[in-house]
């Protein structure tokens, strides 16, 4: 029996403890435990109510647009949550047209699944007035915001030839969320009212206010010829020609937003970009972009964490930077990008056929990485026909393939870099446009540090792979796919070993007759004697090895730990006596 109740002891104390636990856990998401009110909308009714009068109960006493609802919705008590169902119908903007502010909204289709809930054109009323408004600053809020949150969902809806903006976010120190899933996006023209399809504009420098996630839908403007273009390298100058429909305003802004991105369909996009961002966190996955037409690429990115995974890029196409990205750093160390499992086909733009990246800053940016890319028929009509970079570190790896007629005009047909660390690592360099008369069409490397390792190179006849000016370039573990045993390289006082040894020399040199050469010796391209290099000074290489050593003082882990020790200390105790 005494045995039985220790057993009962043991038992209540460990349930005590993992309930209290649980409880804590939980405390964060109480939020989520508040009242719901659905109302249904009908644009082909014309139901007669009062303003602020019950409408929205049943179907045939439907609200007639989202307005009325929310007046309705304002007259109860304790209603925080709001669920906007639509009839299938035509919604224009002047009469749907909300302001919302801590509480959540939800606009969904009644028929689940219906493509025929469609909102077109813009506000007639209020140029520029976006169908929903998220402004904290004309509510009362103070302090750190005491916690308000607004929450705005879109589910099945299409938006079709519309030029007003869809939401219009202006927060500091409150948080909005945003979930958008299963929508289609047709036609949008920012350029009518001079306004993004979707805007964040925030002060915040440091955190991240507000959160959005595009999920299984489709963008799409208008049909264009001038966008097919599907040999980049034969026709020079068509970045140039490719963005004189382009817009001068990208159709999502963002400032201190984490947007989250997945199973997007992108076409057809006449702006300076799609998404311009600042402070911001980006990720994209399993998407498929093509047939832009940008000035600054599909994303301009300004101190941002970017990431893209699994996801095409196809002649996407500027007139400025990157047809697919322009990243640039002013302030934040910690903006980067990533790119794994993409495909880049077919891309073009004056500097940075696929990707210009740029770093202006008092920091040095984290360092950016590809990882198990492909790259085929990027093209520079200036320099770097696939990466054009300046003092922005970057990795390539895990058998990324530059697969053919990657090429630039004047320098780098893959890499132009500018005082920027480079490792291309395990991966292949083949084949690319031997008519290129560029400068150096592998890379073009001026005041930078290169390492070139353990890759697989074929390369066909033309001039130097390699043109190195005032920089550091390690290549070891070479292996050619080809019968050519030499590459020529030009070095312009290099410090390239077993290539240019003499720091001081200018002219051409070529690799050595076998099929790879090791060089493990680290340096500096500082110039040979006193006054010899003209231009930036190279970056210095060097090695160093870092421990981290972590810590789980304070922990709450470590403490939940303790406590389970001093219970089950107890319950021995318990037994024992």
């Amino acid at each position: 029996m005494k045995k039985l109740i220790n057993i009962l002891l043991i038992s209540f104390l460990m349930i005590s403890f993992c309930f209290s636990t649980k409880t804590k856990t939980n405390k964060d998401n109480d939020h989520i435990n508040n009242s719901l009110l659905n109302l249904i909308v009908d644009s082909n009714k014309f139901n007669v109510y009062p303003v602020g009068g019950e409408c929205g109960s049943n179907v045939s006493f439907s609200c007639n647009n989202m307005v009325d609802a929310l007046k309705y919705a304002n007259t109860l008590t304790n209603v925080d949550q709001i669920g906007f169902l639509l009839m299938d119908g035509i919604y224009d903007f002047t009469n749907n047209s909300i302001q919302v502010f801590g509480r959540g909204i939800g606009i969904a289709s009644f028929n689940q699944g219906s493509v025929n809930v469609i909102f077109k054109g813009g506000n007639q009323n209020n140029n520029g007035i976006p169908l929903i408004t998220i402004d904290e600053s004309i509510n009362s809020v103070s302090g750190n915001g005491g916690g308000i949150r607004t929450d705005v969902s879109f589910y099945d809806i299409t938006f079709q030839d519309f030029t007003s903006p869809i939401i219009n976010i202006i927060v500091n120190i409150t948080e909005v969320n945003v979930d958008i899933d299963g929508c289609k996006f047709n036609n949008f023209s920012s350029n009518v009212q001079n306004v993004s399809m979707i805007s964040v504009s925030t002060n915040v420098t440091k955190s991240y206010p507000v959160y959005i996630t595009l999920s299984n839908s489709l963008f799409t403007g208008p049909n264009s010829n001038n966008n097919n273009n599907n040999n980049n390298n034969n026709n020079n100058n068509n970045n140039n020609n490719n963005n004189n429909n382009s817009s001068n305003i990208s159709i999502i802004s963002l400032s201190a937003t984490t947007l989250k991105m997945q199973k997007l369909n992108i076409s057809n996009i006449f702006a300076t970009s799609f998404i311009s961002s600042i402070n911001s966190y980006i990720t994209i996955s399993n998407s498929d972009i093509y047939s832009t037409s940008t000035q600054y690429g599909v994303f301009r990115n300004q101190d941002t964490t970017f990431k893209s995974y699994d996801t095409i890029f196809t002649n996407c196409n500027s007139s400025i930077s990157g047809g697919v990205l322009t990243s640039s750093t002013t302030t934040n160390d910690n903006n980067n990008f990533i790119f794994q499992g993409c495909q880049f086909i077919n891309s073009n733009s004056f500097n940075g056929g696929s990707i210009y990246a740029s770093n202006t800053g008092p920091f040095q940016p984290t360092l950016s990485n590809i990882n198990s890319c492909s790259f085929s028929g990027n093209y520079a009509s200036n320099s770097g026909g696939v990466i054009y970079s300046v003092n922005t570190p970057l990795t390539i790896n895990n058998n990324t393939q530059f697969i053919t007629s990657n090429t630039a005009k004047n320098g780098g047909g893959l890499f132009y870099v500018i005082n920027t660390t480079l490792t291309i690592q395990s991966s292949s360099l083949s084949s690319n446009n031997s008519n290129t008369q560029c400068d150096g069409y592998l890379v073009n490397t001026q005041g930078s540090n290169v390492f070139i390792t353990n890759n697989t190179i074929g390369f066909m006849d033309g001039p130097p792979a390699i043109s190195c000016t005032s920089s550091f370039v390690n290549i070891s573990g070479i292996i050619f796919m080809d019968k050519i045993s030499q590459i020529s390289v030009t070095c312009n006082k290099c410090n390239m070993p077993g290539y240019c040894n003499n720091v001081d020399s200018t002219g051409t040199t070529s690799f050595p007759t076998s099929s790879s050469q090791s060089s493990t010796t680290g340096g500096s391209a500082t110039g040979g004697s006193s006054g010899s290099t003209s231009g930036k000074q190279p970056l210095t290489v060097s090695s160093s090895t870092t421990t981290t050593t972590g810590s789980t003082s304070g922990s709450s882990y470590l403490k939940s730990f303790n406590l389970f020790s001093i219970l089950l200390t107890l319950s021995i105790f318990i037994i024992h006596n």
